[in-house]
């Protein structure tokens, strides 16, 4: 900016099209501006950036703060680097005592446990093992100054020491550490009393910690204990926050609200108003969904995306990827169902189903419907779920929750395709098959829907026609579902989902189900067809 507040800008365009580019030219537009502090944090946006780096050790000149913002990147080793430069600097005191629990932490940080408890020894008693006090507080004055940081900070030397002794399976001197720390430490502690079987100990940590994961699991095991009414509160008080667990919280305290006949109750009846947004949830209660008042849905084109085209048509790709990002920002939901279209017309079906799911958000419509849960593939699906004797509506929704219909899509585990096989799994249906394929195979989508129908079937089969079972062992194995199914907690049939040990499968089935009704759903409505 000529009139030299070239800052301003940079932040305008930002709000709009966030990139590194942008952000190391506001960094370095605050710094030519004396605005230090601001172009330290605009240069910390920037790591590991190694001229980021530079930058943010030249802006921070205290040592152990420079340490701390590193270890908050996962900059272990280059946090071990800093240390051992200001050590050769002759610190003072308390600065060296700080420096060493920041070595002690970034060490145990990188998992090296054992080579970090020698460290946290070292340390006087009073940094090691601070009083404890609640959570998002500071320390008490009795720690230094530059270890007196909050709970959540990662650089908090009592929580990492506990982290260390625990993984080194010193258990006895790690429970003493995790109940230092007091409701902070809870759920970690929880979990080492509950593994020595100290069950009602458990159930107290767990139920102390502040995260709503620590009181899931303290509920759970106060029910277990037959502390139906702890649990049930403790239930409520995630159900009632806004984690992943609410939904799984509310199942579990209706059910107890209903065995002990209170379902007409305002607890119990505040559980549905969380549940009745999802098919699969008002399905195990045996409750009636009721579906969303719909419009017909009429597309707009977006006036923008004229731009997108003709810089693409003009060679333009970085101009026309800017245009779309900026545009994409703000739409009507009538442009968002264009965009659904747009994307579909290309071939991209991914982006095509964000796209209506965005709209929905905003105005349920039966455009954005059609576009959500499409019936792609439908040549292999029709194919597979005949001979393998599996609704079709079943493997879209399993398809559409495992990879939202990409054919080529490889998860971080290594999972394959449509149905997001594992190639092992993928060897084992091939020899069941008689079909041998290579890896590569499983991305075609003929083959990756008939083997992901023929291991739903064979789920299915296995566990009885229980699909909340079956799911769940698609996703995290059948050894871990008959596991989970001799759980204390697991009397009746509709206790399944709450066994679930993994928070990903416990999701997951959930995530089916709800694709599948509305599939349902969408087959019996003759708008939608």
């Amino acid at each position: 900016a000529e009139d030299g507040d070239a800052a301003a800008c940079y932040r305008t365009a930002l709000a709009m099209y966030d990139s590194a580019a942008v952000r190391r030219q506001l960094a370095d537009a605050l710094l030519a501006q004396g605005d230090r502090a601001g172009a330290l944090t605009a240069y910390v946006s920037l790591l590991p950036d190694e001229e980021a780096l530079a930058q943010v050790l030249s802006l921070e000149p205290d040592p152990v703060a420079a340490c701390r913002i590193l270890l908050s990147k996962s900059m272990w080793d280059k946090a071990l680097e800093q240390i051992g430069a200001a050590r050769n600097q002759s610190p003072g005191a308390e600065t060296a005592t700080a420096l060493s629990a920041l070595e002690a932490v970034a060490t145990a940080q990188a998992g090296r446990y054992a080579d970090a408890l020698p460290l946290f020894e070292a340390l006087p008693a009073a940094a090691r093992t601070p009083a404890a006090y609640e959570s998002g507080r500071e320390a008490p004055a009795t720690t230094t100054a530059a270890l007196a940081l909050p709970f959540d900070d990662p650089t908090n030397v009592a929580w990492w020491h506990a982290r260390s002794l625990e993984a080194t399976e010193q258990t006895d001197a790690a429970v003493t550490a995790w109940q230092t720390l007091g409701p902070n430490g809870g759920e970690r502690l929880g979990a080492l009393l509950e593994a020595k079987n100290q069950l009602k100990e458990a159930a107290a940590a767990f139920l102390s910690a502040p995260a709503a994961t620590g009181k899931w699991q303290g509920a759970k095991l106060s029910e277990q204990l037959g502390d139906k009414a702890k649990a049930v509160a403790a239930y409520l008080a995630v159900a009632t926050g806004n984690s992943r667990l609410a939904d799984d919280a509310a199942y579990r305290a209706y059910l107890l609200l209903k065995r002990q006949k209170q379902a007409d109750g305002e607890d119990a009846q505040r559980c549905l108003a969380i549940l009745k947004a999802s098919p699969s949830w008002m399905t195990r209660l045996d409750k009636e969904m009721v579906w969303p008042e719909t419009v017909s849905g009429t597309p707009v084109r977006p006036v923008w995306l004229d731009r997108v085209v003709r810089f693409a048509a003009d060679g333009r790709s970085e101009l026309s990827n800017l245009e779309l990002s900026i545009g994409s920002k703000e739409t009507a939901p009538g442009e968002k169902l264009y965009l659904a279209q747009w994307y579909l017309d290309r071939n991209d079906l991914y982006t095509s189903v964000v796209w209506s799911m965005r709209a929905l958000k905003e105005e349920p419509s039966v455009a954005a419907y059609r576009f959500a849960y499409p019936r792609a593939f439908s040549g292999a699906v029709d194919k597979a779920a005949a001979e393998f004797d599996v609704d079709p509506l079943l493997i879209w929704a399993v398809m559409r929750t495992e990879s939202t219909y990409r054919a080529e899509v490889l998860s971080r585990s290594g999972a394959i395709g449509l149905m997001q096989i594992m190639p092992k799994t993928g060897q084992d249906i091939a020899g069941r098959l008689k079909t041998p394929v290579t890896d590569e195979d499983l991305k075609n989508p003929d083959i990756n829907v008939r083997f992901g129908a023929f291991y739903v079937g064979a789920m299915i089969k296995q566990f009885e026609g229980n699909w909340d079972k079956a799911l769940a062992a698609y996703n995290g194995g059948p050894g871990n579902v008959r596991k989970w199914s001799k759980s204390p907690l697991m009397i009746r049939t509709e206790d399944f989902p709450s066994v679930i040990k993994y928070d990903e499968s416990r999701e997951y089935i959930t995530k089916v189900m709800d694709a599948y009704w509305h599939y349902q759903w969408m087959a019996q409505d003759d708008r939608f067809q």
